[in-house]
C-alpha cells in the first residue's frame, strides 16, 4: 500500500466498504483462509481481504512503515508474504 491507499484513508474512505463476495463462501470451505485472513487483521491491518477468488489474502496498511511492519509480524506465520505497493 502506498500513497494512493493512504490518501483514500486520509479523504476519510472507509475500508470496511470494501468487500468480495467469494470471501464468506471460501472462509466458510477453507479454515486455512480463514485463518489467514484472521492472521492479517490481527496483525494490525487496517483492513484483511480475500484477493479474487480466493488465491491470496491481502492486508492494506496506514502507510509504507506499517507496511513494513506488518510484512515482519506475517513473514514467520506464513511461507511466503510480500509488501506491495498500490497504484496510483
Amino acid at each position: 500500500p502506498g500513497r494512493a491507499t493512504a490518501r483514500l484513508l486520509a479523504d476519510g474512505f472507509h475500508p470496511d466498504r470494501l468487500g468480495n463476495d467469494f470471501e464468506e463462501p471460501v472462509r466458510a470451505a477453507f479454515p486455512a483462509v480463514d485463518a489467514a485472513l484472521r492472521a492479517v487483521g490481527d496483525a494490525g491491518a487496517v483492513r484483511a481481504l480475500l484477493c479474487g477468488s480466493g488465491s491470496a489474502v491481502f492486508g492494506l496498511a496506514r502507510d509504507p512503515d506499517h507496511a513494513l511492519a506488518l510484512t515482519r509480524t506475517l513473514a514467520g506465520a506464513f511461507p511466503w508474504v510480500k509488501k506491495v505497493t498500490s497504484l496510483p
